[in-house]
């Protein structure tokens, strides 16, 4: 198959969260001076904690390394963890389960926060993000070493390699200040390792070995030799030949095991062609040789894989007595391996009449690798875009060799994941990469195995996956030796490279690509003429427009117009048969390069990228193109051809996110990469928002708002859409399943109730005002970074009840809601309180809006606040509630207190919630006398069966437990049950969304922290907790944005809620009024910190009346 080395320009997708362990049982740093990059003073050595070397514990004892089930990083255990008395003293919390706040609050120097790293493995976020702190305002190799130390044990105990890159990142900014600094080293060399630079790392050892102290050397000297014999083990055609001469099966099986795809590649390509072209040639011994040998190596393949189909492809040779027969078997292998010489130069479509005539050949010679031929067909037509008989050759081949011959399988399912891909079905791609793991990893091919994660890994990026991108990656690198053929490397390591720019690290990056461009330089060398040859030469053109792209990135102009100059003759003629998506790549590039210097060349040079990306399948390279084009262009002021290119953009955006909507990947995978693959689409809309809006038209602004709802609201609306009891007035206004319009929801917004709608861009915010019948538009001056730091802030001292909440909250207000606010109060000019509906946008998700004050007045005296997803759900819920009011209320549903397992590793530390039945009494009270209250689940009856099927027909719904939001994969986020039989009680967000049906529930309350909170899922912003019970038909959910400071306190609150809404008052009315109750009640109740964080998602009518 075709080594495509593409990557898709986008803006890089980073999430820098944290993951929050929530529960119910929920300083400031000082100014540093700046440190010179001396050795610090002298102290009493500690013993070694983690596998990095930390600052202050430079005495050795060894660390064992251990790896988990399905994990690609070993855990070090470097010993008893043996805490120093006052940090005993000071811990009042258990070290694993321990608040990010308690940590902050336990470190102000350098010095302390190693100490946390090293004896508190709760505290690995909080001290990973002071050590960085540190690090941005002092030039000091041991903090810059310290910090790559903290990232790489994190990296352990969290189990996120990618920040294996900020370690390597960091230690070599630690070796750059302080060359002789061996900690720094060490670390360097670690980081190295793990990500596959061999021969740095072998080097580093090495040196490390006679350098280091005693016990750090010998630990050096170890990685050294692990590394040499691994690198030892080398492919060697010579000795299998004689290996096959002297029959020896057992040598022959060692040399072929761990190179079983490159054996049935060099059989079917080199050995039998020989074969073939001897006896032609009537050179009958020669051809008895490689009949030999190919025999030989097929026996041993077909002995450790159980997989006979290379021997039958032999045997059909060697058994054959009809000449005629053999003949044409000789004519088949010949025509394969033209076939396969053309698609190795990189000209795909033109293998397309070469697979079709050998695979013709070999059906009428009855050899099985016609199979191989018609799979090597398939890439072919995917390429000349003949969609409908790659599909239609797929389905012959995988009904012919399916339960015969994995291996064949396993290529199926790799070409029809390459289908998926050109047409933008990414989702179904890696469905079907997951499938050829599967099977190659059934037969032991790990080689194979790492050419199909090579492939998933390109399409991960391109969707923005860090997580599963990095984790592929580090995977792999612990099996080297498997990436074997130069392309599949060459392009291995362009997707590492690729991923480390994406993730902000391009000094990484450039590392990566200097490795492929020498791999590629170094076989040319020793290659002889033909295809692989010319493939070798367009693969290193690729690999140098990659280089030149990376160092343009870190400012190297001259170096990147020196990539160029060599890498046009190899990828850039016109009449060289090189895939038009890589010259589309070239012109891009050196557009790129003449930006900054000639704006009116760059965009010819975007033009002509472009004119060769619409010869591609590949939206998203064109999409990208136009955007980079339309920039240039507003820079030149023309903003109508900007406008048309980011319009053009959006279309061709739509119509991949289309067929990514209608993927029919298994739904546990899909739901994972939802947020990263909408949240990674968001700049080019962003752009054309700008550029709409700034052409300062009344259509035009309306044409913003409509991109706006269609950038944040695509998924979930999707959903919703899938549902056969939708309202009929909301289908209704649904056209062609795109968001409402502007119009459309001023239409259905009740009288006194304002939607604010924000779009938040790097230096200023546009917000549009919508009540019923009408709209307009404002812009704001602030932009993410500025919001961003409030809502940490906030979070922090929220968190930890700090008085720095309180003076957190005037900024925000002034910023995003003082300008809207003031045209809504003259606007309703009544005497009922308006309601206020906040859309958010980016950073914004994290404000406690109704806290938010106005000099010493807080927002809620004055509003009804409830936030939303987009326009459009905020419809749905109204549509969904008046839906659900035509029937009367049936029950209510108590979640309380389960029983959770609490040997499950996501539990360490968490304990039975101790207010829980002193809320739930109080809230069963409450309705007893109006509504049937279903007897609770409590203890071990709460499990996940009962709550879903309970829950299906439940009015409202309370869940008093706890819950994680996970920041890095949000569908692993989860409320913990009670375990049931063959269920553990996690109740995540994959099976939410999987098996909750909300049939007849109005309202959903989920009592556990940070539940409307902790990390924004996708463009849309709903929590990861939030999303699955919205789309599950509940019009109303209310949750909490943090952590919550005291159990009691939250139980009192919600009392008070419920109070109100029993009483007939919507939702988030109730909201206000409780947070009004605990604003003027019990002194301490009245601190913001403890009712802020209380948020109302969508809306929930009350269905109670206030006779009753």
């Amino acid at each position: 198959m075709t080594n495509f080395s593409f990557e898709f320009g986008r803006r890089t997708c980073t999430l820098f969260t944290l993951l929050l362990v929530l529960s119910m049982a929920c300083g400031k740093e000082k100014p540093a001076a700046p440190s010179s990059n001396r050795p610090p003073a002298a102290r009493p050595a500690a013993p070694r904690e983690t596998t990095a070397w930390l600052t202050g514990y430079d005495q050795w004892r060894p660390c064992r390394s251990t790896l988990g089930p399905g994990e690609v990083l070993e855990e070090g255990d470097c010993g008893p963890n043996v805490i120093p008395d006052q940090l005993v003293r000071n811990l009042r919390t258990d070290p694993v389960s321990i608040s990010s706040s308690e940590c902050n609050q336990l470190m102000e120097t350098e010095r302390e926060a190693v100490q946390l790293l090293a004896h508190v493995p709760g505290c690995v976020d909080a001290v990973v993000a002071k050590l960085a702190g540190f690090a941005a305002t002092r030039n000091d190799a041991a903090v810059m070493s310290d910090l790559s130390a903290a990232y790489y044990t994190r990296a352990q105990r969290k189990h996120q390699p990618w920040d294996l890159v900020r370690a390597l990142d960091a230690a070599e900014q630690a070796a750059t200040l302080a060359p002789g600094l061996i900690p720094a080293r060490f670390n360097r060399a670690l980081a190295e390792e793990a990500l596959g630079f061999f021969d740095q790392s072998i080097a580093s050892w090495d040196a490390l070995s006679r350098t280091a102290g005693p016990g750090w050397a010998r630990d050096a000297a170890a990685h050294y030799s692990r590394l040499r014999s691994e690198q030892a083990i080398q492919w060697d055609e010579e000795r299998l030949v004689r290996a096959a001469q002297s029959g020896n099966s057992r040598t022959m099986e060692d040399l072929v095991s761990p190179y079983r795809a490159t054996v049935q590649r060099y059989v079917g390509e080199t050995v039998l062609p020989e074969w073939a072209q001897a006896s032609e040639g009537g050179r009958s011994k020669e051809a008895a040789e490689r009949l030999l040998l190919a025999h030989a190596i097929a026996s041993a393949l077909a002995r450790l894989t159980k997989d006979r189909y290379l021997l039958e492809i032999v045997d059909a040779v060697r058994t054959c007595d009809d000449p005629e027969r053999l003949r044409q078997l000789r004519l088949g292998h010949l025509a394969f391996a033209e076939a396969r010489d053309v698609e190795m130069r990189l000209n795909g479509k033109a293998a397309e009449r070469p697979y079709w005539k050998a695979e013709q050949i070999l059906t009428e010679a009855g050899s099985p690798l016609r199979f191989s031929a018609a799979v090597g067909h398939v890439t072919a037509l995917t390429q000349a875009k003949k969609t409908g008989e790659a599909v239609a050759e797929l389905r012959r081949v995988e009904d012919a060799v399916r339960g015969r011959y994995p291996s064949v399988l396993a290529r199926v399912h790799r070409a029809r994941g390459y289908l998926y891909v050109v047409q933008g079905r990414y989702f179904d791609a890696l469905a079907e990469y997951d499938r050829a793991q599967r099977v190659v990893e059934s037969i032991g091919d790990t080689e194979e195995l790492s050419e199909i994660t090579s492939k998933k890994i390109g399409v991960l990026r391109t969707i923005g996956e860090r997580d599963l991108t990095w984790t592929e990656i580090v995977r792999t690198w612990r099996h080297p030796s498997a990436i074997l053929r130069p392309a599949a490397r060459h392009y291995f390591l362009g997707e590492c490279a690729l991923s480390a720019v994406d993730l902000g690290y391009p000094r990484v990056g450039l590392q990566y690509q200097e490795l492929a461009v020498r791999l590629l330089e170094d076989e040319i060398g020793r290659s002889g003429a033909g295809g692989p040859l010319q493939g070798l030469r367009a693969n290193l053109g690729i690999a140098l427009r990659v280089r030149a792209n990376i160092r343009l990135r870190l400012g190297d102009r001259k170096g990147a117009e020196a990539d160029l100059v060599l890498a046009k003759p190899l990828i850039g003629n016109e009449d060289a048969p090189i895939p038009i998506g890589y010259r589309a790549r070239l012109a891009e590039v050196e557009a790129q390069e003449l930006a900054g210097r000639d704006r009116k060349a760059a965009i010819g040079k975007f033009t002509e990228a472009i004119r060769y990306a619409r010869e591609t399948n590949y939206n998203t390279l064109l999409a990208s193109l136009l955007v980079q084009r339309a920039e240039q262009e507003r820079l030149e002021g023309d903003r109508p051809a900007a406008l048309r290119d980011l319009h053009d953009a959006i279309e061709q955006l739509r119509k991949e996110e289309k067929a990514v909507l209608a993927s029919t990947a298994p739904a546990s995978q899909a739901e994972r990469l939802w947020s990263s693959y909408f949240s990674c689409r968001q700049e080019a809309y962003r752009q054309l928002i700008r550029q709409l809006i700034e052409t300062g038209g009344e259509k035009e602004a309306e044409e913003a708002f409509a991109y706006a709802e269609k950038a944040r609201g695509s998924e979930p609306l999707h959903r919703l859409l899938q549902r056969d009891d939708l309202p009929p007035e909301f289908r209704q206004e649904i056209r062609n399943g795109e968001p409402f319009g502007l119009d459309d929801i001023a239409g259905v917004l009740p009288d006194g109730t304002f939607l604010l709608q924000y779009c938040v861009l790097d230096d200023r915010t546009y917000v549009w005002i919508v009540w019923h019948g009408d709209h307009e538009r404002r812009t704001l001056q602030v932009g993410n970074a500025a919001i961003a730091r409030w809502s940490a802030d906030l979070l922090q001292a929220g968190e930890e009840h700090a008085e720095a909440f309180e003076a957190g909250l005037a900024a925000p207000y002034q910023a995003l809601l003082a300008e809207p606010i003031a045209r809504i109060a003259k606007l309703h000019g009544k005497n009922t309180i308006p309601r206020v509906v906040i859309v958010p946008d980016r950073a914004m998700h994290g404000l406690p809006f109704s806290a938010l004050r106005n000099g010493n007045r807080y927002v809620v005296r004055d509003y009804v606040i409830s936030v939303a997803a987009s326009g459009t759900l905020y419809a749905f819920s109204l549509a969904q509630d008046r839906q659900l009011s035509l029937s009367e209320p049936e029950s209510v549903l108590l979640v309380s207190d389960p029983a959770f397992d609490e040997n499950l590793h996501v539990a360490h530390g968490l304990k039975r919630l101790q207010t829980a039945r002193y809320e739930r009494e109080r809230i069963e009270q409450l309705y007893r006398s109006v509504i049937d209250v279903r007897p609770p689940l409590e203890g071990a009856a709460a499990t996940v069966p009962a709550f879903v099927s309970l829950a299906a027909d439940s009015t409202i719904v309370h869940v008093i437990a706890h819950g994680v939001a996970n920041p890095d994969v949000p569908s692993n986020s989860f409320l913990l049950l009670a375990p049931a039989e063959n269920d553990s009680g996690l109740l995540n967000v994959e099976k939410l969304l999987r098996q909750l049906r909300l049939k007849k529930t109005r309202l959903v309350v989920l009592s556990a922290c940070s539940s409307a909170g902790g990390t924004a899922v996708g463009p849309e912003g709903l929590a990861p907790l939030v999303r699955p019970i919205i789309t599950a038909g509940a019009p109303g959910v209310v949750g909490t944005l943090w952590k919550v400071w005291d159990a009691r306190v939250t139980a009192d609150f919600l009392v008070f809620f419920h109070q109100h809404y029993r009483e007939g008052h919507d939702a988030d009315e109730a909201l206000r009024l409780a947070q009004l109750d605990m604003l003027d009640g019990d002194i301490a109740h009245q601190s913001a910190a403890a009712w802020a964080p209380f948020q109302a998602i969508g809306y929930a009518s009350s269905p109670f009346r206030p006779s009753q």
